[in-house]
């Protein structure tokens, strides 16, 4: 009886064997079909193609930006950035004329940051040269994002003392900052692409409804805006996103360790070599094929029609999901689609309302329509125009805001005196 147990245990002990041994074949079969099909959709989706393509050294603006933001002071910064927006957004509402102690400070000991990333606004082609995947030369973004607020809070100064050369200048390096990251294979570049290009656009808003600009400098803020726009940057964002997290899991399938991480950060937990091995590679298998798929229909979702609906993938466990990763990574992402859906609308409304100053300026009063700004002053009219009207001398713009949290960009929506 005992010699039969045995034998039904060493049975049953063979069967798993094999049964996990066919399994991780089918699985891996699994993801070789899924991985060639989205390579041949969206190109190369290892994570050696998360870098840039390179330019030129002497025609890269980012040398001027990388120097620049390593040239920040944060000072007065550290106590909020929302402290220092509340100062200065209250001294554009008074008649005082000193500059707020804090603001000034913040733009006085930035000086020499500022006078470097003006040359970024002379250069046209862009690559931080970084590799997201191993974590090699990846820029320092807090600085990079500092160097927009100074930029910005220095163009709200000008424009409040009436400096109208000066306040473009200001914006225009910004924008260029801003447009230095079209290309930037990482999710957290294209974020703070965002938020940087929606800063400046405020502050063309700010610098068209109180200022005059002149042709000149309206002329190379639209080259700017359109700079901007080089690439749609959710769908850069996303196929980082995508390669970056497939990368990782190919790399814990075969047990190696991410460039990037040292051995106290591999997230393989039970699934490396040495521990479950084999057995548990099926379920890494498996959870790349449901991600590369989710990500397929979230991609393409990005890429659709408005207003676009809801991501399908479960909130709960699922059998083809066995780790969760994809149910709570690309859920998490599809919450980041309504800030592009956002940036987007910021840049329709601020290319528009550059396009109308710029007619104004040309012809003695605002259009109209807006097709008349095409194709003199606008490529096209965007897919969904902003509402536009004539009032007195001067005009109404107002774009559609996607987010339902958190305050609505001042870019979005202008009233033009004059």
């Amino acid at each position: 009886m005992r010699r039969r147990l045995l034998l039904v245990i060493a049975f049953a002990l063979v069967a798993v064997v094999f049964a996990a041994f066919g399994l991780d074949i089918w699985a891996g079969s699994r993801v070789a079909s899924e991985f060639a099909r989205l390579e041949a959709k969206y190109g190369a989706l290892d994570g050696r193609t998360l870098v840039a393509p390179r330019v030129p050294a002497d025609q890269n603006r980012v040398r001027f930006i990388r120097a620049a933001a390593a040239l920040v002071v944060r000072g007065p910064l550290l106590k909020g950035y929302g402290v220092l927006h509340t100062s200065l957004a209250n001294y554009e509402k008074s008649s005082q004329l000193a500059v707020p102690a804090d603001v000034r400070e913040f733009i006085d000991v930035n000086d020499e940051a500022m006078r470097v990333a003006d040359g970024a606004r002379r250069l046209h082609l862009s690559s931080w040269e970084a590799d997201y995947d191993a974590g090699v030369n990846v820029p320092p973004w807090l600085s990079v994002r500092d160097l927009s607020n100074v930029l910005a809070f220095a163009a709200r100064l000008d424009i409040k003392a009436g400096r109208a050369e000066e306040a473009p200048q200001r914006i225009a390096a910004g924008l260029a900052v801003g447009a230095s990251m079209s290309e930037e294979p990482s999710l957290i570049a294209q974020l703070v692409r965002i938020s940087i290009a929606t800063q400046q656009c405020e502050a063309v808003e700010r610098l068209i409804s109180e200022a005059a600009p002149s042709k000149a400098a309206l002329e190379e803020i639209a080259m700017l805006l359109v700079e901007n726009r080089k690439t749609d940057p959710m769908r850069v964002g996303l196929l980082a996103e995508l390669k970056h997290t497939n990368a990782m899991l190919a790399r814990i399938d075969r047990g190696d360790r991410p460039p990037s991480l040292d051995s106290s950060d591999l997230p393989v937990g039970p699934f490396s070599k040495g521990r479950l091995g084999r057995l548990g590679r099926p379920l890494i298998r498996l959870t790349r094929v449901q991600y590369l798929r989710d990500m397929e229909n979230l991609i393409e979702a990005q890429a659709g029609p408005r207003p676009r609906p809801a991501f399908q993938g479960a909130s709960r466990w699922r059998l083809t999901d066995p780790l969760g990763l994809s149910a709570s990574g690309v859920r998490g992402l599809e919450r980041a689609i309504d800030s592009g859906d956002d940036f987007n609308s910021v840049l329709d409304v601020t290319q528009t309302g550059v396009a109308l100053r710029r007619y104004q300026l040309d012809r003695g009063s605002y259009p109209d329509d807006l097709a008349a700004l095409v194709p003199a002053y606008l490529a096209r009219l965007p897919a969904k125009p902003p509402a536009y009207a004539r009032t007195g001398a001067g005009f109404t713009l107002k774009g559609e805001a996607v987010r339902t949290s958190g305050p609505e960009s001042a870019a979005l929506a202008w009233t033009v005196s004059r």
